[in-house]
């Protein structure tokens, strides 16, 4: 075992030690282990009355809690990246992300120094011309060689994920809690796929860690800071996506918005940070690569596509779907006279096609 991983992920199990307070440490010290070489009297003035630390650093617990730490990372396949690792995001080591943590835990194959990379971000009740614009935004990019960082959150988190997988594009989501559980557990399968593509899930905290709301903004910061810019679609004018949009203005960081209708309550907050010259306005993909001063890497080709063979029951629910806006479960049973074990079985293998989509409320649209 890696002395100077074992005492880093030490170092961030500290009580009260937080990722600025650890950054300041290993930037005195050489490395982590000198910290747990100090005597009691430097650590008394280091860390002044705070005897739970001092305790902590003493008794060994801390260093044994991260020695189990290790042995569930290497159980799980999960790797431990220290700041001065060559594949920890090297944005987060840039001087503006004084906060950033020194050590991460990251499952998953996608490259997080990627050249391009870019955060999509917005509200958990996405509506479906949110949905929309990140399917669109997402296939324009396709080819163009972008890491797409989010929050695995439900919502636009999702479609991020979700549309850069469908599209090529390698995704990885920023979590807040430890890898051994998956939040919000509706998403326990995408965070599967994940795992199984060009994607990753990473977070600063290890197993055990209780999910706590505190850790949700603190959790936005690595987005924020993994990223060349930060793209917001639908929030609210108190969104969590706002909280990470100005957390990346403060890494110099850009900031980018998608406008939405006026009086929308998921557009407010977008529209607010347009109106306020707090963010770019985007409308596509070529917006995106100009105001991150990104070339087109590819001309994309339309290629044919071969007509996809379809049942005669899923031509049924097509059929239903064809010139509606949105169509309810109820209205697909009613018209198509499919029983609902089927139609549901149904609707899913359309969806895999890219024929239609579930928005909120079990209600279906043709694409």
């Amino acid at each position: 075992m890696n002395d100077d991983t074992l005492y880093a992920v030490a170092l961030n199990m500290l009580p009260h030690v937080g990722a600025t307070s650890a950054r300041l440490l290993m930037g005195f010290y050489r490395t982590a282990k000198e910290v747990f070489s100090l005597s009691r009297g430097e650590l008394n003035r280091i860390f002044g009355k705070r005897d739970d630390v001092i305790e902590a650093i003493a008794n060994g617990e801390v260093l044994r809690r991260a020695e189990a730490e290790l042995q569930f990372a290497e159980k799980k396949h999960i790797r431990v990246l220290l700041h001065s690792d060559d594949d920890f995001p090297r944005r987060l080591n840039e001087d503006d992300c004084v906060d950033a943590p020194t050590v991460l835990f990251y499952a998953g194959k996608a490259n997080l120094n990627a050249t391009r990379a870019l955060a999509v971000v917005g509200t958990r009740k996405a509506t479906s011309y949110g949905q929309d614009v990140v399917a669109r935004l997402l296939a324009d990019l396709a080819k163009e060689e972008v890491l797409v960082v989010s929050g695995l959150a439900l919502g636009i988190d999702t479609c991020a994920h979700t549309f850069s997988m469908k599209n090529g594009l390698p995704t990885v989501a920023v979590v807040a809690h430890g890898l051994d559980r998956i939040y919000p557990p509706l998403n326990r399968n995408l965070a599967a796929r994940m795992l199984q593509e060009d994607a990753g899930i990473i977070t600063e905290y290890p197993s055990g860690t209780p999910i706590s709301p505190g850790q949700f903004p603190a959790r936005n910061r690595i987005i924020a800071g993994m990223v060349d810019g930060v793209l917001v679609v639908e929030a609210s004018a108190t969104g969590g996506a706002l909280i990470t949009a100005n957390l990346a203005a403060g890494y110099h960081r850009e900031v980018l918005a998608v406008p939405g209708r006026i009086g929308d309550k998921y557009s407010e907050g977008c529209n607010r940070i347009i109106a306020n010259s707090k963010a770019l306005l985007v409308e596509s993909g070529d917006d995106v690569l100009h105001a991150l001063g990104w070339e087109r890497r590819s001309t994309r080709v339309q290629q044919q596509k071969l007509p996809l063979q379809l049942s005669a029951d899923e031509e049924k629910i097509m059929a239903v779907l064809r010139g509606q806006d949105e169509v309810t479960m109820n209205e697909i049973i009613a018209k198509s006279g499919l029983p609902i074990a089927t139609l549901s079985s149904l609707l899913f293998e359309l969806e895999l096609k890219s024929l239609c989509r579930c928005l909120p409320g079990r209600k279906y649209k043709m694409l």
